[in-house]
């Protein structure tokens, strides 16, 4: 079957063509924006609410929970409905529950609420992708790349808008400012994107794939996001839920194989360039997230830094991706993808190593140097990473490509977060002991400074309580500094993945064979 005639060709002018790329781009802003900017806010918004710390995670739990179960459904609900109806109504629902959130009055409804925000957002990520190829179907590495541009940056700019829109409004604006994104992006897709789309068809529902999928996803992100606050495997909780996980993908996987109209179109996985490049970023995800919710940590923790200038610091490494991807976006992606990968690879690898030589001492200079390196190489990367995933995907399996792609990416950007976490503590808790050893009575450099702060006054007490906090500061940075090593070798390791990437794109008739023959 060719391609093109999968669906009616829909002349658009220029000015409509930019219209329509700016409303599908700014629904993906908006919604990666809104995983991160709520970080920064937890605190404002627990203590607003009368809710604990922990009870504050739920915030952004029930919403990846909710958001991880939507993704790999969005394919069949879209072929159910129709691709622009489905993203029309998710954007509809994104942006009520968003003004809702704002509202709530209580710390359960707004639970209620963000978990009806995840099932939005879940529905509309893949759908700018796919509808961003639909505009865009001569120029699927422009379309990338400007889908990749809107999905590297809003990370990094999430603890920035968060912490000044909470410091200086009020936590009820970060989920307000979706609102005005929102009422404007509707009226653009009703008039121009319909024609697009396709208009849905009855299909029967796959029951047991639903149940074993929607309630596997949900344990194995219940794993992912409270595993570190439990102890991990030490919980029986945890343990639990792993188990189910492994057993229900496991039947979903084996149900799916077989089954004719399946719930998740697993086939796609048979695609050599689309397997190995939803690998690849998986796998980049992973160190990404992890560097970029640990630095903005560290910063604020160990560095007393308020999460506002925790965010201009971090801004280089979206600013970079930000100028360069427009520009240099198609070209890297229309190119053999392997040599840019690698320098993509080994630019970000390098950035992160930097911040391995971090010290309680060091300056912003210093800090935004690792920054920029580490942005230079996020669009050497994600440009052709990107154009790959879709490159030989038949076009009547775009939304159900996009949406396990991003599933798996959201999956990897959880996973991240959880290792980051639990190998800095791991390692701050070595280091911690080891320098403990050091500090004996016997050692003169701790006596004389000891000495030194009794003769400014100190206790006794008291000097032995600012030694105390400045071995918690050394081992918290000498121990992230691990964490930046571990995360850059990870990095660095994607290069033996590279070897496995397709140069050129298959034949569209071998892939029409593999998939359905």
């Amino acid at each position: 079957m060719n391609n093109s005639a999968q669906q009616p060709a829909v002349e658009l002018k220029r000015s409509e063509l930019i219209l329509c790329c700016t409303a599908i781009l700014a629904a993906n802003f908006m919604n990666i924006l809104d995983t991160t900017i709520i970080a920064v806010a937890l605190p404002s918004i627990t203590g607003s609410l009368s809710a604990t710390p922990v009870q504050g995670t739920w915030i952004y739990t029930i919403y990846a929970v909710c958001m991880a179960v939507m993704l790999p459904l969005s394919g069949w609900i879209t072929q159910r409905f129709g691709e622009a109806r489905v993203f029309i109504f998710a954007v509809a629902l994104f942006t009520l529950s968003s003004w809702w959130c704002g509202l709530a009055p209580t710390f359960g409804s707004l639970i209620a609420l963000r978990a009806i925000q995840g099932i939005a957002a879940g529905l509309m990520m893949p759908l700018t992708q796919t509808l961003l190829l639909r505009v865009l179907p001569g120029s699927p590495s422009i379309a990338m790349s400007l889908w990749s541009m809107t999905a590297a940056v809003p990370p990094i700019l999430g603890p920035i808008a968060g912490g000044v829109i909470t410091d200086n409004f009020g936590w009820e604006w970060i989920f307000y400012i979706n609102i005005l994104p929102g009422v404007m992006i509707l009226p653009i897709a009703w008039r121009y994107l319909l024609p697009l789309g396709n208009p849905g068809k009855k299909i029967p529902v796959d029951g047991v794939g639903l149940v074993t999928l929607v309630l596997g996803v949900i344990c194995l992100q219940l794993v992912l996001d409270q595993g570190h606050e439990k102890d991990w495997f030490s919980s029986s909780l945890i343990v639990a839920m792993a188990a189910a996980a492994a057993l229900l993908m496991g039947l979903f996987w084996l149900w799916e194989r077989d089954e004719r109209h399946p719930i998740a179109e697993l086939s796609v996985f048979a695609i050599p360039s689309f397997s190995i490049a939803t690998a690849m970023i998986a796998v980049f995800t992973v160190p990404f997230m992890a560097v970029m919710m640990l630095h903005s940590i560290w910063l604020q923790t160990t560095m007393g830094l308020t999460a506002t200038w925790a965010g201009y610091i971090g801004a280089p490494m979206a600013l970079v991706p930000l100028l360069l991807m427009p520009f240099l976006g198609h070209r890297l992606a229309a190119a053999n993808p392997r040599p840019p990968m690698v320098i993509g690879i080994c630019l970000f690898s390098a950035g992160i190593y930097l911040n391995s030589y971090w010290n309680n001492q060091v300056d912003v200079e210093h800090l935004i140097w690792a920054r920029l390196l580490m942005g230079l190489g996020v669009p050497f990367f994600f440009a052709p990473a990107m154009a790959l995933v879709y490159r030989d995907v038949p076009q009547q399996l775009f939304s159900s490509a996009s949406g396990l792609f991003n599933f798996i990416r959201m999956l990897a950007a959880s996973m991240g977060t959880a290792i980051a976490l639990t190998v800095w503590q791991h390692r701050t808790s070595h280091q911690r002991g080891y320098l403990s050893e050091q500090l004996t009575v016997e050692n003169p450099p701790l006596q004389q400074g000891l000495e030194l702060l009794e003769g400014l006054g100190f206790s006794q007490l008291q000097s032995i309580s600012f030694v105390e906090h400045l071995l918690v500061r050394e081992a918290a940075t000498l121990g992230i500094n691990d964490m930046f090593i571990f995360c850059a070798a990870l990095t660095l390791a994607l290069n033996l993945l590279v070897f496995w990437v397709p140069r050129k794109a298959a034949p569209a008739t071998g892939h029409q064979e593999s998939l359905h023959g």
